[in-house]
């Protein structure tokens, strides 16, 4: 159920002899909703060699990770990195019966094209590579310095405003549900930071004859691994019906 477009884009900042240059890829936002997904990628590219896209959203939660690669592309050079904000978004139900909790679950999920979801993880990815420019006139190839992935991750989940008198039932499969939907956008995210593992293991030991060509070599192991990140996202939700075998689903059966 993945439909997006990769968009891509370069940029590059001069620097002294070896020149250090700077480019820069932009994946687009994908939603994976319990699931389904849109495009809804802002574009944006600031001087100096970066691009970014971001989804909208009103965080409530946010942690931020840093994964360093184990080691440099270049002797000396910073560690490569996967740098990881992760969001949770909450939308509120109320109701003390499973039609009532339907209604508003239909009512105010997130949006998915036409359509409202029970829950979606939404990501947008950016990569940065900087290299050193061969001497003119050296054979010496175009190599990676260093390779830096930023991904936004943001899970957005019902939260149940439940009355005091609701019934105990009512309670115990509410909590089944919602631990079921989030462990299978769990899966989602997740899948998205080892993609971005491998984007950074993919960029940090490439080497080319000229820059240009380092440049498109990176850009095209970008798209490869983002287009696999999404076939495997759309084989999990087809697996699990979009966790509805994994026990998200409502009203319970």
């Amino acid at each position: 159920m993945l439909s997006a477009r990769l968009p891509f884009l370069a940029l590059t900042g001069g620097a002294s002899a070896p020149a250090l240059r700077w480019t820069a890829g932009l994946a687009v936002v994908l939603l994976l909703a319990a699931c389904g997904e849109t495009d809804r990628s802002p574009h944006r590219a600031a001087s100096g060699g970066s691009a970014s896209g971001q989804a909208a959203g009103a965080p409530s939660a946010t942690t931020a990770d840093d994964t360093s690669s184990p080691t440099g592309s270049e002797a000396g050079a910073p560690s490569s990195k996967v740098h990881v904000n992760r969001t949770e978004t909450f939308y509120d139900v109320t109701g003390r019966s499973e039609q009532a909790l339907l209604r508003d679950l239909t009512r105010h999920g997130p949006r998915v094209g036409a359509e409202r979801r029970f829950g979606r993880t939404a990501w947008t990815a950016r990569w940065e590579i900087a290299y050193r420019t061969p001497p003119p006139g050296s054979n010496a190839p175009c190599r990676m310095r260093r390779a830096d992935v930023h991904l936004d991750v943001e899970v957005t989940l019902p939260r149940w405003n439940a009355p005091d008198d609701a019934p105990a039932a009512l309670r115990r499969d509410w909590a089944s549900f919602t631990d079921a939907l989030a462990f299978h956008e769990r899966e989602h995210r997740e899948s998205i930071v080892n993609a971005g593992r491998r984007l950074v293991r993919a960029l940090e030991g490439l080497e080319a004859p000229t820059c240009t060509a380092l440049e498109e070599k990176a850009g095209a192991e970008a798209r490869t691994i983002i287009k696999e990140a999404r076939a495997y996202n759309r084989r999990y939700d087809e697996r699990t019906d979009h966790g509805r075998t994994q026990g998200a689903r409502w009203p319970p059966e």
